[in-house]
């Protein structure tokens, strides 16, 4: 059976390619995205975290033929939101709606799908034949500066081995922190448990192990 997806659509499944999963956080992306349309502190919209909630879109998004040419034809999966994109659930008496703040327009999306229109057009650098429900109605409105009209800078090789390179050296570097942390904690409690150590230098060491340890978090 032959697999055509349509871009940005996640109607049909494609085949998972073979070769090692990619990570690309998708903050790294060059983004139109505005987060002065977001509501922080509102109380009636909580901010929601979107690799908890969009699992289903991620792996429908991650399966696009179409989209794995942009990744060597390696399987794909996303993390997070473009800069100036946040989802937030609309909080209404029993009930909530999830909303995706951020784009220029000022409007929101309503669902993932219509969501990974725009995100098709992010990884495509193509902001300027986005199709998505919001560009589409926008666009005869959008300022001379906007995005959608003069598109996004160009990444020199791609804007998607740029963010993958650069995904993985963030991943790098998050090790790397973690494994100081872990050596200088180690030494810490060594020192702490020396038998003759007086009680306020314990009582030091002991407040510099709860310190490093809340900068990790």
């Amino acid at each position: 059976m032959a697999f055509h997806p349509t871009i940005g659509g996640l109607r049909l499944p494609a085949p998972a390619a073979a070769g090692p999963m990619q990570i690309i956080d998708l903050d790294l992306l060059p983004s139109d995205g505005d987060r002065s349309f977001c509501h922080e502190g509102d109380p009636l919209f909580a901010v929601v975290d979107p690799d908890q909630v969009a699992q289903d879109f991620r792996a429908a998004f991650g399966r696009q033929a179409d989209l794995q040419v942009l990744f060597g034809g390696a399987p794909f999966q996303t993390r997070g939101l473009p800069l100036g994109y946040q989802v937030e659930h609309r909080v209404y008496p029993g009930r909530r709606e999830m909303r995706i703040y951020g784009h220029p327009s000022g409007h929101y999306f309503k669902s993932w799908r219509t969501w990974g229109v725009h995100l098709t057009s992010l990884l495509k650098e193509d902001l300027q034949n986005c199709a998505c429900c919001l560009c589409a109605s926008w666009r005869t409105n959008a300022p001379a500066h906007a995005a959608i009209v003069v598109g996004l800078p160009l990444v020199a090789g791609g804007a998607v081995p740029a963010a993958l390179a650069a995904t993985v050296a963030r991943e790098q570097q998050r090790v790397r922190e973690e494994a100081a942390t872990g050596q200088s904690v180690d030494l810490l409690v060594r020192a702490s448990e020396v038998v003759d150590l007086p009680e306020w230098q314990r009582v030091i060491i002991q407040e510099a192990v709860q310190s490093i340890l809340g900068r990790g978090r």
